[in-house]
C-alpha cells in the first residue's frame, strides 16, 4: 500500500520531550511496529517544536514530521495555546495546525475538545491507586484529576493490559467502556550490535551473576534482591547481581542511599553493583549472558525489561503480580512474592542449579522469531483501534 493510501494519525510531542526515554522508545517501538507490516494503512504524523532535536528521537522511516512553534515549550504559542486551553476550554492554537495538516485523530494525547479532531487517549498504569505511599498528596490528586479527564474527554483509552483495563474499571467506571488493551512490544534488541561487547573488561563479569535491568526506585523494589542475594552468600560465594538502570529517584530522592546502605551492611559490596545508565546495545548481552533476569518490581504497567528478555529467550523470575503473569502467559518466567527475601533467593538457586548442569535454553533467534509475532500483532491491534475511531466517526 502507498504512502499516499495511509492514514495519517496525530501524535503531539513537546520539545525536550527526548529526554523521557521510557515515552520516547514506547513511540519508536509503536512506529517500527506499523513499519513492519506489509500492509500499514496508518501514516504516524509527529507534531514536534522547532527547537527539538529529532537525532534524540530517531523516528523511523514511517514517520512524517511536522514542525511548529506551538510545540515549543515557553515559545510565545505555546504560552498562547496554555491559555487558550485554560479559559476557552481548547488548545486552539494546537488544534489549528492538526486540522491544516490533515489530523483527525490524535493518538495518546491530550484532548482537543474540538468537533474535528478525535482523540485517543494513553494511560500507562495506575500505580498512584496500588501504591499510593510513593507520591506525593499533590501528585495523587493530579493523577486522578489528569486520569479522569482523559477518560471522559476521549473518545477511546488505550492501556496495556488486561490488568488496567480492570483498574480503569474501578477508578472511572462511567467510562471503563472505552477502555482498548494495546499490549506493547519493546523493539527488538539487535543480536549484532551487542556481540561484540566484552562484559568481562567493561563491567568485570566473569562470575555467574543475575540481572535487574530496572530503573533504581524504590517501588522498583531492589531491596528485596539485596537480601535475597544475602541468604545465597554461603552456598554461592561467587554469584552476583548486577543492576543498570537511573540511579536518582524524583519521589524518594534517599533511596539510593539507603540501598547501598543495605548493600554495604550486608557485606555485599563487590556482589551487589550499580552500573548506572549503559548503552543500549549492551543491554541485550547483560541479558543474554545472565543466569537469569529479575524484576522484583511492586508495580508494573507493562514491563519493558520482561519484553526484552522474551525478545532474547532469557529465563525470568518475577515479582508475582497479576501484570507479570498475563505478560508471561506461555510460561516464559518463575514467580516469586515480592516482599519475600526467601522465595526470590529460592527461584535464584533453582536457576543456578539448572545454569550449572547446562540445561538448554530457548535460542535467540528462535525467541526473536517469535517476538516479531508478537511486534505484528502490536501494529495490527493499534490499526483496528484506529479503524474503530474512524468508523464510529463516520471517516472515510
Amino acid at each position: 500500500m502507498s504512502t499516499a493510501t495511509k492514514y495519517p494519525v496525530a501524535f503531539t510531542f513537546v520539545a525536550g520531550g527526548a529526554e523521557w526515554h521510557g515515552g520516547v522508545n514506547y513511540f519508536r517501538s509503536l512506529f517500527l511496529a506499523l513499519q513492519s507490516l506489509p500492509c500499514s494503512n496508518v501514516q504516524p504524523v509527529a507534531f514536534i517544536g522547532m527547537k527539538a532535536d529529532l537525532a534524540g528521537y530517531q523516528f523511523p522511516a514511517n514517520v512524517r514530521v511536522v514542525r511548529d512553534r506551538v510545540f515549543d515549550r515557553f515559545s510565545l504559542k505555546w504560552i498562547l495555546n496554555k491559555l487558550a486551553a485554560k479559559y476557552l476550554g481548547m488548545p486552539w492554537l494546537a488544534n489549528r495546525v492538526l486540522l491544516r495538516h490533515g489530523a483527525e485523530i490524535v493518538s495518546h494525547g491530550w484532548p482537543s475538545h474540538h468537533a474535528a479532531i478525535r482523540t485517543i487517549a494513553w494511560i500507562p498504569d495506575f500505580q498512584h491507586l496500588h501504591l499510593p505511599h510513593f507520591f506525593a498528596p499533590e501528585e495523587l490528586r493530579g493523577r486522578d484529576r489528569l486520569y479522569h479527564q482523559l477518560a471522559e474527554h476521549s473518545a477511546l483509552v488505550i492501556v496495556s493490559s488486561e490488568s488496567a483495563r480492570n483498574d480503569l474499571q474501578r477508578f472511572a467506571p462511567r467510562f471503563a467502556d472505552k477502555a482498548r488493551v494495546l499490549r506493547f512490544c519493546a523493539m527488538p534488541p539487535n543480536l549484532e550490535a551487542s556481540a561484540s561487547v566484552d562484559l568481562s573488561s567493561i563491567y568485570g563479569l566473569d562470575a555467574p551473576y543475575f540481572y535487574i535491568p530496572n530503573q533504581v526506585w524504590a517501588h522498583k523494589n531492589h531491596l528485596t534482591a539485596v537480601r535475597a542475594l544475602a541468604e545465597l552468600a554461603t552456598a554461592y560465594p561467587d554469584v552476583k547481581v548486577v543492576c543498570s538502570g537511573s540511579l536518582s529517584d524524583y519521589r524518594n530522592p534517599y533511596h539510593i542511599e539507603a540501598l547501598r546502605s543495605e548493600i554495604a551492611q550486608r557485606g555485599l559490596a563487590q556482589r551487589f553493583t550499580l552500573l548506572g545508565l549503559v548503552p543500549y546495545p549492551h543491554i541485550a548481552r547483560l541479558m543474554l549472558n545472565s543466569v537469569a533476569v529479575i524484576n522484583p518490581s511492586l508495580f508494573e504497567g507493562w514491563s519493558t525489561t520482561v519484553e526484552e528478555a522474551k525478545a532474547l529467550g532469557v529465563p525470568l523470575i518475577l515479582s508475582d503480580l497479576d501484570v507479570h503473569r498475563e505478560q508471561c502467559e506461555h510460561g516464559e518466567a518463575t514467580f516469586f512474592e515480592p516482599l519475600v527475601p526467601s522465595a526470590l533467593a529460592d527461584r535464584m538457586r533453582s536457576m543456578l542449579l539448572a545454569h550449572q548442569s547446562s540445561s538448554p535454553r530457548v535460542d535467540p533467534r528462535a525467541a526473536l522469531d517469535r517476538h516479531r509475532l508478537r511486534t505484528a500483532e502490536f501494529a495490527r491491534t493499534y490499526e483496528r483501534i484506529v479503524a474503530e475511531l474512524r468508523g464510529a466517526a463516520g471517516i472515510a
